[in-house]
């Protein structure tokens, strides 16, 4: 029969000296995944900086960039808004043609004291009489006015006004004759008036 052995170690010594064990055994183990993980974070902080440096410098770089796109965008506004302007302008200058020979012969008929009765406005070419030597269809306007005046000399002056306008390139008197039954107004006449097509629409209060 064999003698048993008996461990006279504390319980308590030998747990300590396992965990010293442990220890000693995880240690490198646990010291190398720290540096691992600090090294990581190292770079990874590193990484972020440059990232930040890069970043920094793009937005400098593309700061020229946008601010030329700003201005191109205010430019091509600008330029849409003048375009829109030019046509409106040509609109209206093409429709304040007879707006503008209206007030014209208004402005011209006031010192005359010449009335008005009618006014016809024409193309050019659709009053020219081609049966007629040396006639020929032009562009423009012809506008056709009918009145009454005091006298011959007054339908002459009431003339002579509509020429120095500088509306028109030519005032012609197609008619003129006594208007029956009236005292003060004692002519009638008929003219025909065309568009000076390099003259300015804005009419003028005062002759040239």
């Amino acid at each position: 029969m064999t003698p048993s052995k008996v461990n006279l170690v504390p319980v308590a010594l030998v747990r300590r000296c396992e965990h010293v064990s442990q220890l000693r055994k995880w240690a490198p183990v646990w010291l190398g995944v720290a540096a691992l993980l600090t090294a990581a974070q190292l770079l990874l902080l590193s990484r972020i900086e440059d990232a930040h440096t890069t970043l920094s410098d793009l937005r400098q770089r593309v700061r020229p960039l946008h601010a030329l796109v700003e201005r191109t965008a205010t430019l091509e506004g600008k330029s849409a808004t003048l375009t829109r302007s030019i046509n409106r302008r040509l609109l209206l200058e093409q429709s304040d043609v007879p707006l503008a020979m209206l007030h014209t012969v208004a402005f011209a008929c006031q010192p005359h004291g010449v009335r008005l009765e009618s006014f016809r406005l024409e193309d050019a070419s659709s009053s020219a009489q081609p049966d007629q030597p040396g006639s020929r269809s032009a562009p423009g306007k012809h506008i056709v006015l009918k009145g009454s005046a005091e006298s011959d000399v007054t339908v002459s002056k009431f003339i002579s006004e509509l020429r120095g306008r500088g509306l028109f390139s030519s005032v012609l008197l197609e008619s003129t004759q006594d208007n029956a039954g009236a005292a003060a107004l004692a002519r009638t006449f008929q003219l025909r008036c065309e568009w000076n097509v390099s003259a300015p629409t804005t009419p003028t209060a005062g002759g040239r």
